[in-house]
């Protein structure tokens, strides 16, 4: 059963700071489900002497990850934002390269560790957004997907050699560099609270 979002009342007055927030969830759409795809077939073609193990975890992180993307989805109609998810839009403008077509433990797990690192990076950028703008709610419903992000890479870590953790570090590194940002400035807080919006008597 999904978690529980935070109460409407958390949700920031100024229509500005509601959408330089939302700004930062919606490509988080995306980056989830690209992931979920790439979870589930590295799932169906894992061979490893852990594969049950792995096989488990695939399933787990899976699991997770649609929590995560409902959780956004359900904060950005919070928000005022209209969640969207195109399939097409995601075939002519992926966020990530195809997972490799293999059955290789290392290439397969090491694609979902670097994918997941570089997600991780996009969702603590996004709660420093909503930190500075005093939207308490996003920030914290982020931190605790992060939180789930590094559990996952700390296990699936334990399956992969050190050079290759390097590489796929490295890797992550460098794709996180040339990530576009919706605002690359450093986020600066706001004066502005997180009341509710007054209600039409």
């Amino acid at each position: 059963m999904p978690t529980l979002l935070p109460e409407p009342a958390l949700i920031p007055r100024s229509p500005e700071t509601r959408a330089a927030v939302a700004d930062q969830l919606t490509p988080l759409l995306q980056c989830i489900s690209e992931l979920r795809f790439a979870v589930r077939t590295a799932h169906w073609n894992l061979r490893s002497p852990s594969f049950m193990q792995i096989h488990e975890l695939f399933d787990e992180i899976e699991t997770a990850l649609g929590v995560q993307l409902d959780e956004i989805g359900e904060r950005l109609k919070l928000l005022g934002a209209m969640p969207t998810l195109s399939i097409r839009a995601m075939g002519a403008n992926p966020m990530h390269p195809e997972l490799p077509a293999t059955t290789n433990q290392d290439e397969l797990i090491g694609t979902i560790v670097e994918w997941l690192t570089v997600y991780d990076s996009c969702v603590v950028y996004a709660a420093r957004v909503a930190e500075a703008k005093i939207d308490l709610a996003t920030m914290d419903l982020l931190i605790k997907h992060s939180g789930a992000i590094g559990h996952w890479l700390y296990v699936l870590g334990q399956h992969l050699s050190i050079d290759v953790l390097n590489q796929v570090t490295v890797a992550a590194q460098q794709a996180i560099k040339s990530m576009p940002r919706v605002d690359k400035a450093k986020p600066t807080p706001t004066q502005e609270s997180t009341q509710a919006e007054p209600t039409q008597s």
